[in-house]
């Protein structure tokens, strides 16, 4: 074939395709806000194989869903329900967010369901925990915060029980600062609680070191996540949704903005 029809002809496509791609409406702003409403939904836990009565913490993210339901096999009341903006068993369209298992007895498998506007929207996401009998001497050690998430300057009660250990030490895993309060300390076996705050935001990993009566050593872990308290001094949050035609399609974005403080 001539070189010059040649380069004709694979013009013509080239056009006739940009003259099909802009008829229809697809532009690079409307990709670009189809995915940013993609229906997100993700579910993990800390731990997929442990001892019968061991605590487990279940980690999920959801994005631009309008409610979840959470389900069980075989049922665990605590987890499961429907929840919607503000209510409900989890929380609506946020990241890493912690639900606490403080003890789970048979393997287990987890489901979270998420819907955009209608059931026919739909996206789910699971995680199976496997439980293991324990030996009738091991030790057992149990750790939980409540609450999980509070504003700076906020407190949370961490609470322990044990069952045939010998000592358990207090430690931080992981926090934006020390914390004075919870580190390298021996505490009372059996049983206890303590108030702690904290006014540093971010996530505070707190654990608990035990060593069992037979030997054996046994840690668990409470997570607590910080945030900022919004008020005229330190700012303020706002969510924006923007709504529009796009020929004739309506699309939608949102973000959280975040801002300056009030003078």
């Amino acid at each position: 074939m001539n070189k010059k029809i040649l380069v004709l002809t694979i013009s013509l496509i080239v056009i006739g395709l940009i003259t099909v791609f802009f008829a229809f409406g697809y532009n690079i702003s409307s990709v670009k806000a189809q995915a940013g409403n993609r229906l997100v939904v993700e579910l993990t836990a800390n731990g997929s194989n442990i001892n019968a009565g061991d605590p487990v913490e279940l980690i999920y993210t959801t994005s631009n869903a309008t409610f979840c339901e959470t389900k069980s096999s075989p049922s665990y009341s605590a987890w499961n329900g429907r929840s919607d903006n503000g209510t409900g068993k989890v929380l609506l369209n946020t990241s890493n967010q912690i639900f606490n298992i403080s003890s789970l007895s048979a393997t287990t498998e987890f489901t979270l369901y998420c819907y955009k506007d209608s059931v026919a929207n739909q996206a789910d996401a699971r995680v199976n925990i496997t439980v293991n009998s324990q030996p009738a001497n091991a030790p057992l050690v149990n750790l939980s915060a409540s609450p999980t998430s509070i504003n700076s300057g906020g407190t949370t009660v961490l609470s322990w029980t044990t069952n045939r250990v010998s000592s358990c030490t207090k430690t931080i895993q992981s926090s934006p600062i020390p914390v004075n309060q919870w580190s390298r300390q021996a505490l009372p076996i059996s049983a206890g609680s303590q108030s702690i705050t904290l006014n540093n935001i971010g996530r505070y990993i707190f654990r608990l070191d035990c060593i069992g009566s037979n030997g054996d050593r046994v840690d668990r872990t409470a997570t607590v996540d910080v945030s900022i308290v919004p008020s005229p001094t330190t700012g303020r949050q706002v969510d924006v949704i923007i709504r529009w035609k796009d020929f004739g399609t309506d699309q939608e974005v949102k973000y959280t903005e975040y801002l300056a403080p009030l003078k």
